[in-house]
């Protein structure tokens, strides 16, 4: 098992190459999870977050690949 400080280093060192790192932060707390309302919630951010991302200048191949993620 590598030590914790070696798997720090491999991730200070990580170069993505031009690509990016997608993540998603939904809340689903009660109310959020009642009635399935973070469904809601997350099909409104994925679409936000597609309009948004046409803007940022990025090479085809690596807004596909941010789409897909989403």
């Amino acid at each position: 098992m590598k030590s914790l400080k070696d798997a720090i280093e491999r991730l200070l060192s990580f170069r993505p190459d031009g690509y990016m790192v997608t993540n998603l932060y939904l809340r689903l707390g009660v109310e959020e999870r009642t009635d399935r309302k973070y469904l809601r919630t997350f099909k409104d951010l994925v679409k936000a977050q597609k309009e948004y991302s046409e803007g940022w200048g990025l090479k085809d191949d690596v807004l596909k690949s941010v789409e897909e993620d989403f």
